[in-house]
């Protein structure tokens, strides 16, 4: 009995002409040799230190606006206690007497001080900057 090798057929075959180069590896003969490539020093001009840029001073930061809270205390009740408060009511902070009140910039605390008055007006006089370190 005579067995026939079987050709499997080149997945290739059907491939775009273009692409087929892609695909195929080239002969060792037909490889061109390039001449070799010119290699040769680059020279970087001297760097002059850029001029120092100028601080935006306070003009860039004047007009944005923020928030500024004096917080004269705190509670925590419960709800039902807030509808039943009315006129005359007393609600009870968690502040002593004499405490010095928060000045908070959108809601971040940045000083302490204590209140005046300023042509019939509430103020605070600041006491204490609060540093975050």
């Amino acid at each position: 009995m005579v067995r026939k090798k079987s050709v499997t057929p080149d997945p290739f075959l059907d491939i775009d002409p273009i692409l087929a180069d892609a695909f195929t590896a080239p002969e060792v003969n037909a490889v061109e040799e390039e001449a070799p490539a010119k290699v040769s020093r680059v020279v970087f001009p001297d760097l002059q230190e850029a001029p120092v840029q100028e601080s935006y001073g306070d003009s860039l930061f004047q007009d944005i606006p923020v928030e500024v809270t004096v917080e004269l205390g705190k509670a925590s009740v419960p709800l039902k206690e807030v509808y039943g408060l009315g006129e005359g009511a007393i609600l009870e902070l968690e502040r002593l007497v004499g405490e010095p009140l928060d000045l908070r910039v959108n809601g971040q605390l940045v000083a302490q001080g204590e209140v005046v008055a300023v042509n019939n007006n509430y103020g605070l006089r600041i006491t204490n900057l609060v540093s975050k370190n």
